[in-house]
Parts: structure tokens; C-alpha cells; sequence
């Protein structure tokens, strides 16, 4: 037979238990609450992006050819082999007069929006 302190112990831990599951659920309303509250500021941000550009007639930088875009270790490859060769400026030249006066391209996983002229880097 259980005794009084026995009884009082298991009703103090399901109180416990029951108390950690409603903050643990809590907890999960709040995150999932901050993720949804931050893909929709994401989408209007995006849909704000796309807006200004109808309004204004902008283009997206032209993409600079990569074998893959999502991390780029083959253009930091080639970055990096025109460095120790002292052709950067050569390679870059080249990339102007092939691809434009803007231009994007992908190293370790980030974007790079390369422009000829400043007016060029406000309007992207």
C-alpha cells in the first residue's frame, strides 16, 4: 500500500510533468509563430523587390557561366588560380567585356553582384 509521501511525490511529478509539457508546447507555438512571421516578412520583402523592379524596368544582372551556383568552388578555383598567376585584373576585364557592365557570380556559397559604374550598384 503507498503511503501519503509516496502519493504526494507522484502528484507533485505529474503536476511537474504536465507543467513542462504545456511550456514545451508553448515554446513551439512561439517558434512557429517567428518562422511563419518570418517567411511572410520574406515574401513581401520579395514581393516589394519584384515591384520596383516592373515600376523602374530593372533586369537581373546577367549570371557568369559556373559548372554549379550553390557553392561555387569552381570559380573560387579559377579566383584563385588567376591570383597566383597576378591575372585578377585580367580575369576581370575579361568577365566586363564578355558579360556586360554588371554581372553576378557565386564563390563558397555567396552571391557577388559585380558593377562598372556606382549608378549601376544603386539600381541593384
Amino acid at each position: 500500500m503507498a503511503s501519503a509521501t509516496h502519493i504526494f511525490c507522484a502528484f507533485i511529478l505529474c503536476a511537474f510533468v504536465s507543467h513542462l509539457f504545456s511550456v514545451m508546447a508553448l515554446f513551439f507555438y512561439i517558434l512557429a509563430c517567428l518562422a511563419v512571421l518570418g517567411l511572410v516578412k520574406k515574401t513581401l520583402r520579395a514581393v516589394e523587390i519584384r515591384r520596383l523592379k516592373r515600376q523602374h524596368g530593372c533586369q537581373d544582372p546577367v549570371k557568369v557561366e559556373q559548372t554549379e551556383r550553390i557553392v561555387g568552388w569552381g570559380m573560387y578555383k579559377t579566383q584563385m588560380k588567376a591570383f597566383q598567376e597576378h591575372r585578377v585584373l585580367q580575369v576581370g576585364r575579361e568577365r566586363y567585356l564578355k558579360y556586360g557592365n554588371t554581372w553576378s557570380l557565386t564563390i563558397m556559397g555567396m552571391e557577388f553582384v559585380n558593377v562598372r559604374r556606382w549608378s549601376n550598384y544603386y539600381d541593384v
